[in-house]
C-alpha cells in the first residue's frame, strides 16, 4: 500500500475524485452521469465519449508536441466491446 500523504486526493462538491497529486493528475472532468469525461496531466490529456447507453465509444489521448490518438469501441447490443478501432485504423473509399 502507498503512503499517502495528507490533501493527496482532492474531490468536488458530490465525491468525484478530481485530483490526484501524487499521479500528477491535476484535473478530472466527469459526465453528468457519472463518468469520466476528461484526466489531465502535466502535458497530457485523456478524453472519453459515451453513446446513449453509456458505453465508450471514443477515447482521444493528447500529448503535447504531438498528434492526438484516437481509439474507437464498438459495442453490441449487451454494452460488451465487440472492436477496437486504434489510430492506425483508417477507413479508405470503395
Amino acid at each position: 500500500m502507498d503512503n499517502q500523504t495528507a490533501g493527496n486526493y482532492n474531490y468536488d462538491d458530490i465525491d468525484n475524485l478530481i485530483q490526484d497529486n501524487a499521479e500528477g493528475i491535476t484535473e478530472i472532468e466527469w459526465t453528468v452521469y457519472g463518468k469520466v469525461a476528461k484526466v489531465t496531466k502535466t502535458g497530457v490529456s485523456v478524453a472519453y465519449r459515451y453513446d446513449a447507453a453509456g458505453n465508450r465509444i471514443l477515447k482521444k489521448v493528447q500529448v503535447d508536441g504531438q498528434p492526438d490518438r484516437l481509439t474507437h469501441y464498438v459495442s453490441g447490443g449487451s454494452g460488451n466491446v465487440l472492436v477496437v478501432l486504434p489510430n492506425w485504423f483508417k477507413f479508405s473509399k470503395a
